[in-house]
């Protein structure tokens, strides 16, 4: 499966995995860092006890290319450049 991140947020990413993919890598996640256990009857209880179908094992390791500060979100800058010199209120004559 593709994915790419969004432009919209930098957290955010886009997919074409279909959801079941999407909760089989969840499922896998929450084996290898537990979280606390959801109470019998509730959603996320049923979500975390079925077996994952598509992607039984999914590699979780960071591959050494992606391991770049470009993906980490920039700070918005403090004071907006002007897009042409000259640009903005002028002074009066």
């Amino acid at each position: 499966y593709a994915y790419s991140h969004s432009h919209t947020c930098p957290t955010a990413f886009k997919t074409d995995a279909p959801p079941h993919a999407l909760w089989d890598i969840m499922r896998a996640w929450v084996k290898l860092h537990p979280v606390k256990t959801p109470k019998e009857g509730s959603p996320a209880a049923a979500l975390l006890a079925k077996e994952n179908t598509l992607i039984p094992d999914p590699d979780f390791t960071v591959r050494p290319e992606l391991k770049k500060d470009s993906f980490a979100p920039k700070p918005p800058p403090k004071y907006v450049p002007n897009p042409q010199p000259e640009w903005g209120p002028m002074q009066r004559a």
